[in-house]
C-alpha cells in the first residue's frame, strides 16, 4: 500500500535525491558545485513512481547514467503523487520548471498539454523503428509528437477457465478475426456466451423463463474498474465528448455502448454497483471474486487477482476483444517520459529520455510493474509473466491487442476539468446504479452539463 509524505518530507526526499535542489530555470545546480555538467532533472510524481519500493530502481538507474559520462548530470527529484501536480504547475508558473516529467500518464499528462517539448526533432526513424506504429499514433496531435510510449497497459478481455470449465464451453478466442464456435467473435457473440455464463442461485441462466435476476451468484461479463462512460464506451470504437465546435456529443457508438451495458445490468449478465461493493464480489474487485466469467479491461489488473491475503490467483487467461461492427479497439493506457518544452537543455533532455526508454527501461519497468512499448524488450518481460503467472497460456493477446489502440484516447482531455468529470462520474453511478434508469433522458441532461461545465455557448 502507497505510504502518502507530509509536504515537508516530500521537499525533504526530493533534495535528498538530488545532488542539490534546484530546477533547470536558474542556474545549474551542478555548476554551484563545481561541476561543468548540464544538469537535467528528472521529476517524479505526476504518476507511478512516487511509491518509496520505486525510489531505488529510480536512484540507480541515475546513479549509471551519472557515472557513464562527463557531460549530462541527471538529478532526481520525487514528489507524493498527492502533491506533485501542484508543485509541477507552481513550479512551471515560476519559470522554474524541472526538464523531465514522467511517468505520467495520457490522462496526467492532459492537465499540462501545452507544456511538453515536440519531440519530432529530436526522434529519427532508427529510433522509431522500435515502436508499434500503432502506438506512437497515440502520441501524435497537430503534426507534434510530444512523447514516445513507455510502459504499455491494452485493455484484452480477461476469463475465468474454471467457469468455463464447469459450465463446459470452449474459451474465448485469442486472436483478432478468430471465431468462437462457427460464428464470428463479436459483441453479440460474447454477449450470448455472458448470458449462457450468468447463473442464479437456482443454477438457472439468463434464458430460463425461472431465472431469478434477484439471487444471481455468477455473472457473464463485467467492465472491471472501469468507472468512466468513455472507458467502457470504447469497447465499442474510440471517440470523443468533444465535438469540431467544442460543444458536447455523444458518439453513436457509446450510446450503443452505454445501452447495451444497462440492459446487461437490468438482466443481470452484469453487475449493478450494489452487487460490485458486495462481499460476494469482493467489495469492489469482481473479477478477482472469481464470480465473474469475463471481464473487460487493462492489462495492469493482472497483479490485482488476488486472494484477501494478497496471494495471487490463477484460474484467469486472456482473451481477445470482441468485434463491434467490424472494428475492434483495444484501448490503451500508458505511462511515458515528457520534456518540458521550455527546457533550457532540450538535446540534453532528449539524450536522457533516451536513456530512460533504453538501457535504464528494463528496471524501471520491473519497478513500474509495466509492460514495455519498446518491441525489442517485450519477449524477456513475456518470459517474466510467464514465470509470475504459470497458468496463464494466452501471452500472444498483448501483443495483438496493442495493434488496436484507442485514437482518440478515451483520456483526452475534455474542457472544464474536473468539473466535466464530475459530470461523467454522475452519469456513470446512474448508468449502473439507479434501479430506475431512463438513458434517453440522462444522455440529454448530460449533454447539457457538460456544455455548462465545457463553457460551450
Amino acid at each position: 500500500m502507497r505510504r502518502n509524505l507530509n509536504p515537508v518530507v516530500t521537499l525533504i526526499v526530493g533534495c535528498l535525491l538530488m545532488a542539490a535542489c534546484g530546477g533547470s530555470g536558474g542556474s545549474d545546480p551542478g555548476e554551484e558545485a563545481g561541476d561543468s555538467r548540464v544538469t537535467i532533472e528528472w521529476f517524479v510524481g505526476l504518476g507511478t513512481g512516487g511509491q518509496p519500493e520505486q525510489f531505488a530502481a529510480q536512484e540507480d538507474v541515475v546513479e549509471r547514467f551519472n557515472s557513464s559520462q562527463d557531460d549530462i548530470k541527471v538529478e532526481l527529484t520525487i514528489y507524493d503523487p498527492d502533491l506533485a501536480y501542484d508543485e509541477f504547475r507552481r513550479r512551471i508558473d515560476a519559470g522554474d520548471p524541472p526538464d523531465i516529467v514522467g511517468p505520467i500518464g495520457i490522462r496526467g499528462a492532459n492537465e499540462f498539454s501545452d507544456e511538453f517539448l515536440d519531440l519530432s526533432p529530436f526522434i529519427d526513424e532508427e529510433t522509431l523503428a522500435d515502436y508499434d506504429p500503432e502506438q506512437v499514433a497515440v502520441f501524435e496531435e497537430d503534426g507534434k509528437l510530444t512523447a514516445l510510449p513507455f510502459g504499455v497497459f491494452p485493455s484484452m478481455m480477461f476469463y475465468n477457465r474454471d467457469v468455463f470449465d464447469q459450465a463446459g464451453l470452449p474459451y474465448p478466442p485469442t486472436e483478432f478475426g478468430e471465431e468462437y464456435q462457427g460464428e464470428p467473435w463479436t459483441i453479440d457473440a460474447m454477449t450470448r456466451l455472458a448470458e449462457q455464463l450468468t447463473i442464479d442461485s437456482n443454477g438457472r441462466n439468463v434464458a430460463d423463463p425461472d431465472f431469478n435476476r434477484d439471487q444471481v451468484i455468477q455473472w457473464g461479463f463485467n467492465p472491471q474498474w472501469l468507472a468512466d462512460p468513455r472507458a467502457h464506451g470504447t469497447l465499442f470504437g474510440a471517440g470523443s465528448l468533444v465535438a469540431p465546435d467544442g460543444t458536447a456529443q455523444v458518439p453513436e457508438h457509446w450510446l450503443a455502448e452505454w445501452e447495451w451495458l444497462r440492459g446487461n445490468v437490468e438482466r443481470g449478465v452484469s453487475p449493478n454497483r450494489t452487487e460490485i461493493e458486495s462481499a460476494l464480489l469482493g467489495e469492489d474487485n469482481a473479477f478477482g471474486s472469481g464470480r465473474v466469467a469475463m471481464a473487460f479491461t487493462h492489462l495492469w489488473y493482472a497483479s490485482s487477482i488476488v486472494d484477501e491475503n494478497e496471494k495471487e490467483l490463477d484460474f484467469w487467461d486472456l482473451a481477445a476483444v470482441p468485434a463491434y461492427e467490424g472494428e475492434v479497439t483495444s484501448k490503451l493506457h500508458a505511462d511515458t517520459f515528457r520534456v518540458v518544452a521550455s527546457t533550457d537543455h532540450a538535446e540534453e533532455a532528449t539524450t536522457v529520455l533516451r536513456y530512460l526508454h533504453g538501457e535504464a527501461a528494463p528496471d524501471l519497468l520491473t519497478a513500474y510493474s509495466s509492460f514495455p512499448a519498446r518491441v525489442d524488450q517485450q519477449p524477456a518481460f513475456l518470459d517474466d509473466l510467464a514465470q509470475r503467472f504459470p497458468r496463464v497460456q494466452n501471452w500472444s493477446v498483448i501483443n495483438e491487442s496493442l495493434t488496436k489502440p484507442d485514437v482518440p484516447s478515451h483520456e483526452s482531455l475534455l474542457p472544464g476539468m474536473p468539473e466535466s468529470q464530475d459530470v461523467l462520474d454522475d452519469f456513470e453511478e446512474a448508468l449502473r446504479g439507479e434501479a430506475e434508469f431512463d438513458l434517453e433522458a440522462s444522455v440529454e441532461d448530460l449533454l447539457g452539463d457538460l456544455d455548462e461545465a465545457f463553457g460551450s455557448p
